[in-house]
């Protein structure tokens, strides 16, 4: 319960912290950006100090598109 409390009322004092120091929509920006993936396999082994037995793997990533928004704001 303090933990939401805390979280809470810290998000209270940024808010206010942020309009003082002028917040408008002149000050936004968007971001928009697309990308591809390009991966098939990897092998790699997992020694000390991680484990003390090494541990054998393969990571393996399709190919595919990525798409990332994001809006900034300057103050």
């Amino acid at each position: 319960m303090k933990k939401y409390a805390l979280l809470i009322r810290s998000c209270f004092v940024f808010t206010g912290s942020t309009f003082a120091q002028g917040l408008s929509v002149k000050s936004a920006e968007l971001s928009l950006s697309i990308g591809e993936t390009s991966f098939s396999k990897k092998n790699f082994t997992i020694g000390p100090p991680q484990s003390s037995t090494p541990i054998n793997d393969e990571m393996e990533l399709s190919t595919g598109k990525m798409y990332e928004a994001r809006i900034n704001f300057y103050n």
